[in-house]
């Protein structure tokens, strides 16, 4: 007896010009996963002589079939209980087991596979089921799609006796189905990737660790839910690579989309995609930031788990701002800097920026009133779906912007004597700043002083 799903899939083609960035926008939107059906008694489960999840590219669709002997999870009244499926015929399968606790006729019943990925005191999926992958469709490792993440899940209600269900309860996906292709920026060539952190509006969701052979082609399960996708790659090449995408709507689906990757140096747009350079971005879009930092990293946002993935400058400087006014963050009670330096110099060579990461980007920023975050905070250009919002960078977040593009003279700032300031207080008169981009060299400097104000966003 066998039990099988099909869910329609519509291919996306990829696209591999510099004009446009086609990331995971499938070319019309996949119909949605058929329910399965679900006969049971009390005792329930799903089986089928065999498991398996397989890619159809010739019919555009993926074929699932239960396997006898599979569990699932049986929630009622607050109780878990785990089912198996002893038998499916004609695309039904029947459940067996055993019902725990006092149940009655009408009990309201939620029936979720794989069994392990259940909560049995919610009746939702685990939080954290999608965490970890390694990016294959099928394997017998317990971490591919077909083993773990081709979650399903219904509801129904007991029937009189209580002891099997009141009719067919119909389980669908709850996940999106991605095969992804990671590419370079201009979509010719492949990247292989050692990790891939891929975070949505909340956070991350996922961290995935190719198995051998899906370096750069890895199938991968994503929350429905999600309307911003954020890829976060280490490459083989121990680069970092990076690329989003904005305003999305998933469905329980198939989808395959190819991933054009940007790293620092390339330019974040108007519409939240990331391109190589200006003359990439298309018609009615404008470059908005360069992304000058990449690392899932608590110095790029240490109290926003949806912007850790990197920092960009904006593209023009604010304004030349004395840093007069009458709060930082050590009048919010954090640490401007170590305890255990004694000036940012030494920890910047030590190349230890954990305490200054506690100068709090995103939120101290929005207390800081001297005219220097002030001036950041209101840079008149939008910033993109997916992003914070402008801030001035501290001196630890300065130090990684200048250490990943390679020297502070290429951030694209502007060679000037009067210097750039950074977030990060001195003592209670002074502030730091940078004051020669060509080398680098920091000081404190009053904060009467003028210096440049260039904005920043972390995504």
């Amino acid at each position: 007896m066998k039990l099988f799903f099909m869910a329609a899939l519509a291919l996306m083609t990829a696209a591999c010009s510099n004009s446009d960035n086609d990331i995971l926008t499938p070319a019309e939107q996949p119909a949605k996963a058929q329910g399965i059906p679900f006969t049971a008694t009390i005792s329930m489960g799903e089986s089928a002589s065999t498991r398996a999840l397989t890619e159809d590219n010739v019919n555009n669709k993926i074929v699932a079939t239960w396997a006898v002997n599979d569990k699932v999870a049986l929630i009622h009244n607050g109780v878990k209980d785990e089912m198996t499926v002893s038998a499916v015929n004609a695309g039904v399968a029947t459940i067996t087991g055993t019902i725990t606790g006092s149940p009655s006729g009408g009990d309201a019943v939620t029936i979720i596979y794989p069994s392990d990925a259940a909560d049995g005191t919610t009746g939702n999926v685990k939080s954290d089921w999608l965490s970890s992958q390694v990016g294959t469709l099928k394997g017998t490792s317990g971490t591919s799609i077909e083993e773990k993440y081709d979650v399903r899940k219904g509801s129904g209600a007991l029937n009189a006796s209580g002891t099997s269900l009141d009719g067919t309860v119909s389980l669908t996906n709850q996940n999106a189905i991605f095969k992804l292709t990671l590419k370079d920026i201009d979509g010719t060539n492949d990247v292989s990737a050692t990790s891939v952190v891929i975070s949505d509006q909340t956070g991350v969701v996922t961290t995935v660790t190719p198995a051998s052979g899906y370096e750069n082609a890895m199938y991968v399960a994503l929350p429905t839910t999600a309307t911003t996708l954020k890829f976060l790659v280490t490459g083989s090449d121990s680069k970092k690579y990076f690329n989003m995408a904005s305003s999305l709507t998933l469905s329980a689906s198939y989808y395959q989309s190819t991933i054009k990757l940007a790293t620092v140096g390339h330019v974040i747009a108007s519409n939240g995609k990331c391109y190589k350079d200006n003359s990439a971005i298309p018609s009615g879009e404008s470059a908005v930031a360069k992304i000058a930092y990449l690392g899932n990293d608590a110095e790029t946002s240490p109290t926003n788990t949806a912007f850790k993935n990197g920092l960009a400058l904006a593209l023009a400087d604010v304004a030349l701002e004395d840093v007069s006014g009458t709060k930082w963050c050590s009048e919010d009670s954090k640490t401007c800097l170590p305890t255990q330096y004694s000036t940012a110099e030494t920890a910047k060579a030590m190349g230890d920026m954990a305490g200054i990461a506690n100068t709090d980007a995103l939120c101290s920023h929005a207390s800081h009133t001297h005219n220097a975050a002030k001036a950041a905070r209101d840079y008149s250009v939008t910033r993109p779906a997916g992003t914070s919002a402008w801030f001035l960078p501290s001196e630890g977040q300065w130090y990684k912007m200048s250490e990943a593009a390679g020297g502070y003279e290429k951030l694209g700032l502007l060679s000037t004597a009067d210097g750039y300031w950074s977030s990060t207080e001195s003592n209670a008169g002074s502030a730091w700043y940078y004051y020669d981009v060509n080398d680098g060299s920091w000081d404190d400097n009053s904060k009467a002083d003028k210096n440049q104000v260039r904005a920043c966003l972390a995504f």
